[in-house]
């Protein structure tokens, strides 16, 4: 009868050994994986930036093209198009603020 109780107290000690084990392998993981989510974050929030950016100049080389065609002088154009890219880098200024 002992024995059998030796056998069960042994059983719950491994059982509750490879919970305890279980338990610290998930927890490893889930700061892996909030580690990997942070950068995800982090390098989706450049891209998005960096297409913001990206969008602006596409708009100015736009604006320019116009400007172009209707002065016919780029060196006009290009004058009027960074006198506007200047106050829209205010403002990006200002707002990132």
């Amino acid at each position: 009868m002992e024995s059998n109780h030796n056998n069960i107290i042994t059983d719950l000690r491994n059982n509750l050994k490879q919970i305890i084990n279980f338990y610290q392998t998930k927890k490893e993981e889930n700061r892996e994986l909030k580690e990997e989510n942070e950068k995800l974050k982090i390098t989706v929030h450049t891209l998005k930036r960096e297409t913001d950016d990206n969008h602006i100049k596409y708009e100015n080389i736009l604006l320019a093209k116009t400007f172009t065609e209707a002065s016919g002088s780029s060196h006009e154009a290009k004058i009027k198009v960074n006198r506007i890219v200047r106050e829209i880098d205010k403002c990006i200024a200002l707002l990132n603020k």
